[in-house]
């Protein structure tokens, strides 16, 4: 799909996939997604694999070669549903993540919930202090763009700007 989007000019387009823990615990899975960037000519700084806390804490020591061999191969790796997992915080610095998404429990009170709000700005704080990425999931309503656009998110996705859709639907959409 990358490639045909290239074709189309929507070349630097980011590409974000969801990974289950069966897919990424498959031996071929590295080597498959080396050969896929290969052969249809994409550009891996535009690929993001997401990751839940569960799955990297699952196997450490293995889980840290795997995800060092995913980033030498030159793609991003995001840490989906931030906060609402059991990982401990000092694994956020060991592993090589370059983004944080805050799950979207912590979104849906914006900006109404103090409690929400103080979640959502610690948890920005601490990615700006580890040199990551942030993005917000769930931004359902405009208070809750307004609120997050005066943080230091940096992306925010939800259906405030469109609910998932085919990929013929979203060629249309996006030109």
């Amino acid at each position: 799909q990358f490639k045909t989007w290239k074709e189309c000019g929507l070349e630097d387009m980011n590409i974000v996939i969801n990974l289950s823990s069966l897919q990424f615990n498959q031996p071929s899975f590295i080597p498959m997604v080396a050969a896929v960037i290969q052969e249809f000519d994409v550009n891996p700084e535009f690929l993001t694999f997401e990751l839940t806390e569960s799955m990297i804490m699952a196997d450490n020591e293995n889980m840290l070669e795997m995800l060092n061999n995913l980033k030498s191969l030159g793609v991003k790796l995001a840490l989906d549903d931030f906060g609402t997992g059991y990982s401990s915080l000092r694994y956020l610095n060991r592993f090589p993540l370059d983004s944080l998404k805050i799950d979207r429990s912590f979104v849906e009170e914006l900006p109404d919930s103090p409690d929400a709000s103080a979640i959502v700005n610690t948890i920005l704080a601490l990615a700006k202090a580890l040199n990551l990425k942030t993005v917000a999931e769930g931004v359902e309503t405009q208070q809750q763009n307004m609120f997050l656009q005066n943080t230091s998110c940096n992306a925010v996705q939800g259906y405030y700007f469109s609910k998932p859709m085919p990929v013929t639907e979203f060629q249309h959409y996006w030109e």
